[in-house]
């Protein structure tokens, strides 16, 4: 579906949770087909129940929620690669 050849150097998958074609966990999973340690970070305006069931269930760790400030989106970034980063370290 995607051209994935650059896959590598994408650092952080930043996407909606609810669009057109499909939803950000199915973007996600598909980019992870290449790259499975890639970090997520979802957005969306919509609630808990709404984003479960888009099949995104570690709400807490990885989603920011509209409206934000850019100082909430920065902070929930460096969140999720201080996560990743931690997760990668032996």
């Amino acid at each position: 579906m995607f051209d994935l050849q650059n896959a590598k150097d994408i650092s952080l998958l930043l996407t909606d949770v609810v669009m057109a074609e499909m939803n950000g966990r199915m973007l996600a999973d598909e980019l992870k087909q290449k790259r499975p340690d890639l970090p997520v970070l979802y957005i969306s305006g919509y609630t808990d129940d709404e984003i479960l069931r888009e099949s995104v269930h570690d709400v807490e760790a990885m989603i920011v929620t509209r409206p934000f400030t850019i100082e909430a989106l920065c902070s929930r970034i460096r969140a999720v690669l201080a996560k990743h980063t931690s997760a990668l370290k032996p």
